[in-house]
């Protein structure tokens, strides 16, 4: 048996093997189904999903819920899966942008080197960079962000709102709001 089942707090809890494969879970908790133990007229106990580490598709979600309406021995009453968390990949470039290129960043990201005069580097999230920043920097949504340690007359442009000519000697973090540009300065950002 790759399933078992547990009385928890007036609920069934079905716990299945996140081992085993999701076709022969769904076979034996038909046969499951199936039983006389849960055929009783006029009593549905509430049964809860336990599928551990197991992360559903819809597809499979929907064969679940298909299953249990139609054998309707049970009042499904809820489902746990792990929680997927979200890995924040940072891109590194370990470059200098210069004059006449153009870098697109569809992720967060760390330039090590340089922006120069006359490079645009356009972006959709966060955007770090180590050295001077004296070109373009976009972000293309309101959720984007930059920080810089040294700024020199570069251009930010952050949701179409633009801050020409910004320089700054310290660590300071650029960001849209309320169709504006806003910054904080200091030791600790939290971007």
């Amino acid at each position: 048996m790759h399933i078992k089942v547990k009385g928890v707090n007036n609920h069934l809890v079905f716990v299945l093997d996140d081992n085993q494969d999701f076709n022969s879970l769904m076979n034996e908790l038909e046969s499951l189904l199936e039983s006389p133990l849960l055929k009783s007229d006029g009593y549905y106990p509430r049964a809860f999903f336990d599928f551990k580490s197991r992360i559903l598709s819809i597809h499979e979600l929907l064969r679940l819920l298909d299953l249990l309406f139609s054998k309707q021995v049970l009042l499904f009453d809820g489902i746990n899966m792990a929680k997927v968390e979200k890995k924040n990949k940072i891109k590194v470039i370990n470059k200098t942008v210069h004059a006449g290129e153009i870098l697109e960043l569809d992720q967060d990201a760390l330039i090590i080197g340089q922006v120069n005069p006359g490079a645009i580097v356009r972006f959709k999230g966060k955007l770090y960079v180590m050295g001077r920043v004296s070109g373009l920097v976009e972000g293309l949504n309101a959720r984007a962000k930059i920080s810089g340690q040294f700024f020199k007359n570069a251009h930010v442009r952050i949701n179409g709102v633009s801050r020409r000519n910004y320089t700054s000697y310290e660590l300071t973090m650029l960001y849209y709001k309320d169709n504006e540009i806003f910054l904080d300065k200091g030791d600790m950002i939290y971007v």
